[in-house]
């Protein structure tokens, strides 16, 4: 979700070097803008349900295992999905829209559709993200303290910790500034804040685990230096 945010927000802004006509391609600014907040919405739901599937497998070890097996993962996956084109499909109705603005570089609500539904949404994501993602986190951490499984002790125990407190923090402090701080000014700096923070907020995510995951950081290197490796290959064989 993070990627398709990433790419939509790349395609958008190349958009403006092509100098295409901003009013003749108002259904692809729309469009863009669909798949801008269904990758949004996605990935606070993809959180949650990671969240969860980690405190059922606390509290509840054996039916976890139990429950969660290869069909129940791929109806997960299919559903959200499902809510992933549903998403799409509802912000390029005329109920609800937002679309690009070249001239400003960001995203606008689309005039003539309902401000207070995509208001209402972007409430729902938040306090999702503040409130339930972070009980949740919080009733995780009590049950492994409770059970003596977290002891702090081993140096696995604190990153896996710091990265879980690392991310949970940040997501918190990027929705209470979408909450607390106004994003609707028509300043240049208002619309750089705005932006920024929406594509850090899925950096935040990723960068804990990037940095204190030793597992990953091997596996990045290694499939960075098996592409290094067939590059340089296929080179010498062409220069050969």
């Amino acid at each position: 979700m993070a990627l398709i945010r990433f790419i939509v927000q790349l395609t958008a802004s190349s958009t403006v070097l092509m100098d295409m006509d901003w009013e003749k391609y108002q259904q692809l600014w729309i469009f863009l803008g669909s798949l801008t907040m269904a990758a949004h919405y996605t990935m606070v739901l993809l959180n949650l349900v990671i969240a969860l599937q980690r405190l059922l497998y606390t509290a509840y070890p054996s039916t976890a295992s139990s429950l969660m097996n290869k069909s129940v993962a791929k109806t997960i996956i299919f559903i959200i999905g499902m809510l992933f084109i549903g998403i799409v499909i509802i912000y390029n109705t005329e109920i609800v829209g937002i679309l690009w603005i070249d001239s400003m570089m960001s995203w606008k609500i689309v005039p003539g559709r309902s401000r207070i539904l995509v208001r209402v949404l972007k409430k729902v994501s938040n306090y999702a993200i503040v409130v339930a993602n972070s009980l949740i986190y919080v009733v995780l951490f009590l049950i492994l303290i409770k059970r003596k499984i977290l002891s702090l002790k081993r140096n696995r125990e604190i990153r896996m910790t710091i990265q879980v407190v690392c991310m949970v923090v940040c997501e918190m402090l990027f929705c209470l500034y979408w909450e607390l701080c106004n994003l609707n000014g028509l300043g240049v700096w208002d619309f750089v804040l705005t932006e920024t923070s929406c594509l850090l907020f899925y950096d935040v995510l990723i960068l804990p685990y990037l940095i204190l995951n030793g597992q990953i950081r091997g596996e990045l290197k290694s499939l960075v230096k098996s592409t290094s490796n067939g590059y340089h290959r296929r080179t010498s064989n062409f220069l050969l």
